[in-house]
């Protein structure tokens, strides 16, 4: 079944999107820190180690530094030994600071790499309209969205025909009140109640 969406928080939708492109540039920054120790090219696979332990970044670092002194010839053990060395600890340091960050919120696991370059994610883009869209995906959540909105809609007939205002009913989670007398649904998950009745 295709969703319903029954209502958008476009305003709260662009924030977090905005919150997300400013916490892309900082791991811009620490993406091109990084590819500057000894040119590592990241891939998406990379990018996700990096924000979850770093190991394979660090294995990576080690296999570019050991291609460059290979490519340049040098063949003592301990020079390449303290080469890499170097490389790794270089790379530490930044990680370190990187997860001492308090701006890289958790708006950086929507966002992947391609040719160097930090964005966001089709996933993370679908993750954040998803946080800010209220809709029904089931055809059993759609049940239980048109028996609501049913009960809410009878409701607001018999308080007009009788004359009587809202106000004086209890609230349930089932509906809100308007400044006018008159219920209106709130944001109910639709889909996970009626699987739990189920």
């Amino acid at each position: 079944m295709k969703p319903i969406v029954l209502n958008f928080d476009k305003s709260g939708h662009d924030n977090e999107v905005s919150k997300t492109e400013s916490v892309k540039q900082r791991m811009q920054t620490y993406v091109d820190e990084i590819s500057n120790i000894n040119g590592l090219q990241f891939t998406p696979e990379l990018f996700s180690d990096l924000l979850q332990r770093g190991e394979k970044v660090a294995d990576a670092i080690q296999d570019v530094a050991n291609k460059q002194l290979d490519t340049a010839g040098i063949t003592s053990a301990s020079v390449k030994q303290s080469a890499i060395k170097g490389d790794v600890s270089a790379f530490y340091q930044v990680l370190a600071r990187m997860r001492n960050d308090s701006t890289l919120t958790s708006h950086k696991y929507y966002l992947t790499v391609a040719s160097g370059k930090v964005t966001v994610s089709e996933s993370g883009l679908k993750e954040i309209e998803s946080l800010f869209t209220h809709a029904v995906r089931t055809k059993e959540g759609k049940a239980l969205y048109d028996a609501h909105i049913a009960m809410i809609e009878s409701t607001n007939n018999f308080l007009e025909v009788a004359g009587v205002n809202a106000m004086y009913l209890p609230q349930y989670y089932t509906g809100q009140l308007t400044g006018v007398g008159k219920i209106e649904p709130t944001r109910v998950d639709y889909d996970r109640i009626a699987k739990q009745t189920a």
